[in-house]
């Protein structure tokens, strides 16, 4: 994996996501896995994404903000396991 240091990149990797299709898991892992890279400066959209209307996108976006353990994504997680 290339590690990446511009916080940048991180919008673009959101929009990728969002376009894939939910057979493509490979591609779907890798990017979920760069966005864990980025740790706290990924959580607000991984937070966005859990509210987002596909399943897959939102369980792979919880895992991740679980193995990044910022605090901020308690609330947002409480919140979305309360509406479900």
């Amino acid at each position: 994996m290339i590690k990446i240091k511009d916080n940048s990149a991180i919008t673009p990797l959101v929009d990728f996501l969002k376009k894939l299709h939910w057979s493509d898991s490979k591609s779907i892992n890798y990017t979920f896995n760069c966005l864990a890279e980025f740790g706290n400066a990924a959580v607000e959209p991984l937070i966005a994404l859990v509210q987002d209307k596909d399943n897959l996108l939102r369980r792979d976006a919880i895992k991740v903000l679980a193995k990044i353990k910022d605090p901020r994504a308690v609330e947002p997680l409480i919140y979305y396991k309360m509406r479900t």
